[in-house]
């Protein structure tokens, strides 16, 4: 079992971790837990029905991300646009406006390299093999892609079969991603989810047969169905199977969050109190945290994608609810995320027809909102960083001051408090950004 020492080290630190945070600059609701992911906030995006002709602007090296939003089950704290309908007829017309789509964008992106591919969603793997491969090949045949390619496909237990495995493979795909979120059963079926601690096992001893090191679990924290006791058993079940990448994740709440999943989660301090003892025991394990929330046993198994996007360069994303950035253009395509997930899926479908894209929101960042944006994004990384703006951020400033950013001349990173206040320190920073 997990050691008495991590315990009884997380319990001494909590409270002057607490106190600390009440005493900072983050004048923000620590009961509010909704991630915070991009720089400018989407709320200051703008209404755009042009020809996305900004496409063009590009860099050489990009990153690709396509949203595939069908689900076998449709869990409840999950944000993103996806639906547990997996009718047809909706499945083939999605598909088919996704290909136009790529189609369109690709003709503008000639020069670019596809560096990094991530096809997320929903459950790319729950719609049928023939729909999956059809976006793959057209991806591959529109796109330049790069020889040394970061292949993502994510998939759930239930779906990622051995079979399935094989076909990922086939189709070129060299990383998988799963979310197994708990290994205790109580809490899978607490979170709506179809997997059960068989199928985990199943998928674990399969991955390590056709994946090796190339593959990631995502898993949760802070969810209502869980406790201290079965943090601790999953966290000895990765000690059990010696995973080579695990994302931990806590639980995000927004507005339109369901108000049963609210209002059973548990206290900020709780959640602080478990995040310590996962990043104290992981570390333990010899697990080196890269960026955010992801821990890595060895530098095969990072995420690459992950940190080109956390160090601002461009990004594509493609499909329902899709977002991306693009030299100093950030923009989102049509897609509400949680509610009317069929409608945002049908509009999707009328836009792309129409128009050949998606994108409905649009903001051109000026010179100061790029270099505010490469801090904002860099803080995920748990490096020193350049802090590149000449006129300092008041907001940092103060940050610093208060221990949670350390700074070493023209160099910045969280300390380990601001790690475990991460999402708060974004939050703050995104409002005061003057």
């Amino acid at each position: 079992m997990i050691k008495k020492d991590i315990i009884d080290k997380v319990d001494i630190q909590i409270e002057s971790v607490h106190e600390l945070f009440k005493k900072s600059s983050l004048n923000t609701d620590p009961q509010n837990f909704e991630c915070i992911s991009s720089y400018p906030s989407f709320s200051e995006t703008n209404n755009y029905s042009g020809d996305a002709n900004f496409f063009n602007q590009a860099s050489d090296t990009i990153g690709l991300y396509v949203h595939i939003p069908f689900c076998k089950r449709s869990c409840d704290y999950c944000y993103y646009v996806k639906t547990d309908s997996l009718d047809n007829d909706v499945v083939v017309k999605y598909i088919n406006a996704l290909k136009k789509e790529i189609n369109y964008i690709s003709e503008r992106l000639k020069y670019a390299k596809i560096k990094y591919i991530y096809i997320g969603g929903g459950t790319p793997t729950a719609i049928e093999k023939s729909f999956l491969a059809d976006v793959i090949n057209t991806i591959f045949s529109k796109f330049n892609i790069s020889n040394d390619v970061e292949f993502t496909c994510e998939g759930c237990p239930v779906t990622l079969t051995d079979d399935m495995l094989v076909f990922l493979k086939i189709l070129g795909v060299n990383r998988v991603s799963t979310g197994i979120q708990s290994f205790d059963d109580n809490v899978l079926q607490a979170m709506k989810r179809e997997d059960t601690k068989h199928h985990i096992e199943k998928l674990l001893e399969n991955l390590n047969t056709h994946f090796e090191n190339k593959f990631n679990i995502d898993m949760i924290f802070g969810h209502h169905g869980s406790n201290q006791s079965i943090l601790i058993n999953d966290l000895e079940k990765i000690k059990y199977y010696n995973l080579p990448s695990v994302s931990y994740y806590q639980i995000w709440l927004y507005q339109s969050t369901p108000a049963k999943l609210k209002s059973a989660h548990i206290t900020f301090q709780e959640l602080l109190r478990q995040r310590m003892i996962i990043d104290e025991y992981l570390k333990q394990l010899n697990y080196k945290n890269t960026v955010t929330d992801l821990y890595i046993k060895n530098d095969e198994a990072n995420f690459k994608f992950l940190k080109h996007k956390w160090t601002n360069n461009d990004h594509i994303g493609l499909g329902v609810g899709a977002h991306g950035y693009v030299s100093g253009h950030i923009y989102q395509n049509i897609g509400v995320a949680y509610q009317e997930a069929i409608q945002s899926i049908n509009n999707y479908i009328d836009i792309v027809n129409r128009a050949n894209h998606a994108v409905n929101m649009l903001h051109v960042l000026s010179d100061d909102e790029i270099e505010e944006r490469k801090v904002f994004l860099g803080l995920k990384l748990n490096e020193y960083f350049e802090y590149p703006i000449k006129n300092e951020i008041k907001s940092i400033e103060s940050l610093c001051k208060e221990k949670l950013i350390l700074k070493d001349k023209n160099l910045i990173k969280l300390s380990y408090e601001g790690f475990l206040m991460l999402n708060m320190i974004l939050k703050f920073l995104r409002g005061d950004k003057k």
